[in-house]
């Protein structure tokens, strides 16, 4: 009788050891999935950016009448990604069924006869995951 209640008891603990192992590996990837979604639609933001600054690359005055289109120094601070109201103010949403990216172009002047765009780019995506990338985009 009692080594039934002993095995009984070392079942029960290895099952509670293996239901919370399962639950930390189903945390751990739902936070790597969305990490993935929130990736792609800050990937998504750069892509219509760059779409944008190809379709006016021959006319740079154009270019900085879209939304989204700021000249350089227009923060003022060295961590102006962030700064919610810089976003708010300035940034241009992509598709949000997408993921709900954001992008800022920054126009970074002409230098050895090209011309630099940074451009940053803010996904949005599950879980409150939020991802930034940044890239220069330079035309001819």
């Amino acid at each position: 009788m009692i080594t039934s209640l002993i095995f009984v008891l070392l079942i029960s603990v290895l099952a509670i050891s293996t239901a919370k192992q399962v639950i930390s590996q189903r945390k751990i990837s739902s936070s790597h999935y969305d990490q993935t979604i929130t990736f792609a639609s800050a990937e998504s933001g750069i892509e219509v950016a760059e779409a944008l600054i190809q379709q006016f690359a021959g006319n740079k005055t154009e270019l900085l009448d879209k939304d989204g289109v700021v000249e350089v120094g227009t923060f003022n601070s060295v961590v102006w990604w962030q700064i919610e109201k810089n976003w708010t103010d300035n940034a241009i949403a992509t598709d949000e069924t997408r993921g709900g990216a954001s992008y800022i172009i920054e126009d970074m002047d002409i230098h050895n006869g090209r011309q630099y765009y940074r451009v940053t780019s803010r996904g949005a995506g599950p879980g409150d995951a939020q991802i930034f990338l940044q890239t220069i985009y330079v035309t001819e």
